[in-house]
């Protein structure tokens, strides 16, 4: 992540942040079993659409000439 700041801007970058925060609910919900919260079923895809929207942005601008 650090290396990616080196080449990207900090706000093409922090979507990716919000995903880092999957792991740990996802390790909750597989090894000790406790069920996921509505509110992160409500904000699961509001993030996991951010993380596409920087992505697509991403592809657009390496396409664009320089």
């Amino acid at each position: 992540m650090t290396l990616a700041f080196r080449f990207a801007e900090a706000t093409r970058l922090a979507p990716f942040e919000y995903v880092a925060l999957l792991w740990p609910v996802l390790a909750d919900l597989l090894i000790f079993g406790l069920p996921l919260s509505t509110s992160f079923l409500l904000a699961t895809p509001l993030v996991l659409a951010g993380v596409a929207v920087a992505a697509m942005e991403g592809l657009r601008d390496r396409r664009r000439p320089a």
